[in-house]
């Protein structure tokens, strides 16, 4: 058969291509000169098989004769479909006639949601969520539990949260299958317990009540298990007992993150003795054993083993690391090779880089998320997980998150850069605006105080300037961590920033229909007030008296836009970070 001409992503002529606007962009295009009209397009499509193409892969062939799939398993039938489908979106009644040939390049393609930090999806919301994911071709899908989760046993923690409850879980595992996405328990068995150790009935089992540091900065209370106390594995045993049966995936992400606290407490003195890579690795080994007692396979957060190399040694090699780093220039490529040496699977694990900002961070996450794409492919990673985070009462509205989620999917199917017409696919194909506005400003508003990130992290050592992490400058402005950070002292970059914010204010994408454009307004006018703030603090001429009534305002529509989409459960802990924001100007 004639193929004709063959285009790939990098090479394409946009100027008459129209499948440009396909997310993922498909690995190859081969036009053969003809034109099909729209009915061929939305007949039903004939399905061939063959077994010499890869999993996962198709070839859908568009010709006046038709549309004809051809697949070799179920996953490149639901992809081959979802590239149909978004033909079938593009405008026009005449298209050319082509073959398009395609496959993923990364094996799993995943997105982890937070539901621990106030904000949990309506079933309705995340039934569409699943739908946008299965569109994308992503397959995998993990909601991030710390106690969001209607566990039988253990109501004290969870009340008044409105938890997945059990049939939930099912019910929401079901309806990924049934669009081919695996949808993988999660739990955090180790550290982030924060909630449960409060309570009198799990006090007994924590590391330390104490003051300890976390990453150099000062903490007090408890965070994690103590993993030296007899009584902690069977806890978490209790755990995953109640949560596993409702997922029929056999992949189960048992967090263990972030456990800065150990050794500084109840485990001090096996510490001391053994170090902490001991200590630690034992203990996550147990819990992985506990998982695989269970005829599940665990997944464990990488960052200790990273830290502490040694730990690895006592986690067995069945288990599957998540590398994750949420800046441009992590090394996941020496990361990834610590447990490709051992044998063992490793997933790659950027981030949207929505948390702990209303705008993004559009030009961290298109590094963080390219940056991990090339490293897993090139390292021969099992996946890609897009973690998408909610610290500080998950105050980022969706389409925020969403579009750095289609970056990532993008990024994880195709391996490469993304190509020059995604800010246009992306606004139509996942936020239905025909217009192709909403995505490119986002993009753009991700960058509005990008200039004051790029200065205000933390002095190096010899007193420069370095890029603020893991938050918006904002964001940051808001609510400052206890370090010394760079937020200049000038009304001046603010007031730029503001400038910035207002000129977008003008032209605010309407084609996402009405709730996006109220969301988008909503992301804006959080970023001026965080403008005002900074600038009233810096003795500029804005009272704090007008800072309430804005903040009044804009918790009023905080509130509205959160009930459209998530539960109230949490609604009210997000709600107070609002009102713990000093106003006026600091001393």
């Amino acid at each position: 058969m004639d193929r004709g001409d063959a285009v790939t992503s990098r090479d394409r002529n946009v100027s008459d291509e129209p499948y440009r606007f396909v997310l993922p962009q498909p690995r190859r295009i081969s036009r053969t000169g003809m034109s099909v009209n729209r009915a061929q397009i939305d007949a039903a499509p004939a399905v061939d098989r063959d077994s010499s193409i890869p999993r996962g892969g198709y070839i859908l062939r568009i010709s006046p004769a038709g549309v004809a799939i051809t697949v070799s398993d179920e996953a490149g039938a639901r992809h081959a479909n979802a590239t149909l489908a978004q033909i079938r979106r593009l405008p026009g009644n005449e298209f050319p006639a082509a073959i398009i040939e395609d496959e993923p390049t990364l094996a799993r393609r995943g997105v982890m949601l937070d539901v621990s930090r106030c904000r949990i999806p309506q079933m309705r919301e995340s039934a569409c969520m699943i739908e946008t994911f299965a569109s994308l071709k992503l397959d995998h899908l993990q909601c991030y539990t710390e106690h969001a989760f209607a566990y039988r046993d253990h109501p004290s923690v969870w009340e008044g949260t409105d938890p997945i409850t059990p049939p939930e879980a099912r019910s929401l595992d079901g309806l990924c299958r049934r669009h081919g996405i695996e949808l993988a328990a999660n739990q955090n068995c180790f550290g982030h317990l924060t909630r449960w150790l409060k309570q009198p009935e799990y006090a007994r089992l924590a590391e330390t009540h104490a003051d300890w540091v976390f990453a150099g900065m000062p903490r007090s209370g408890p965070f994690s298990l103590c993993p030296t106390d007899a009584r902690s594995l069977p806890f978490v045993e209790s755990l995953l007992d109640e949560l596993l049966p409702c997922f029929e995936s056999n992949l189960v992400n048992i967090g263990c993150d972030e456990t800065y606290d150990v050794g500084q407490g109840r485990s001090a003195g096996a510490v001391n003795a053994l170090g902490k890579a001991e200590v630690y690795g034992k203990f996550v080994g147990a819990i992985c054993r506990a998982v695989l007692d269970r005829r599940k396979t665990p997944m464990f957060w990488a960052d200790i083993a990273r830290a502490h190399p040694r730990a690895v040694g006592h986690i067995p090699a069945e288990a599957h690391a998540l590398v994750w780093g949420y800046e441009p220039g992590h090394d996941f490529t020496a990361e990834g090779a610590l447990h490709r040496e051992q044998g063992r699977a490793w997933w790659v694990c950027p981030g949207t880089s929505s948390w702990r900002g209303f705008t993004g961070r559009t030009t961290e996450r298109r590094a963080n998320i390219r940056e991990a794409a090339f490293a897993g492919v090139s390292g021969g990673a099992a996946g890609m997980l897009i973690t998408d985070w909610g610290d500080l009462g998950h105050r980022q509205v969706w389409p925020i998150a969403l579009l750095a989620i289609t970056d990532g999917a993008d990024a994880a199917w195709t391996g490469e850069a993304r190509g020059t017409d995604f800010l246009q696919a992306a606004s139509l194909q996942v936020f239905g605006d025909p217009s192709g506005n909403v995505a490119p400003w986002i993009e753009e508003l991700g960058n509005a105080d990008e200039p004051i990130r790029a200065i205000a992290g933390p002095p190096t050592a010899d007193k420069t300037p370095s890029r603020l992490a893991n938050a918006s400058a904002l964001f940051t402005e808001l609510h400052p961590p206890p370090l010394r950070l760079g937020l200049p002292a000038s009304t001046v970059p603010w007031r730029d920033c503001r400038d910035r914010l207002e000129n977008l204010g003008t032209r605010v994408p309407t084609g996402g229909g009405p709730l996006i454009e109220a969301e988008l307004r909503h992301a804006l006018a959080c970023s001026l007030w965080s403008c005002d703030v900074a600038i009233a603090r810096r003795g500029g001429a804005i009272d704090a008296a007008s800072l309430r009534t804005q903040r009044e305002a804009i918790t009023r529509e905080h509130d509205r836009l959160w009930r459209l989409r998530s539960r109230p459960g949490g609604l009210d802990e997000s709600l107070a970070y609002w009102n713990e924001i000093e106003l006026g100007e600091r001393s």
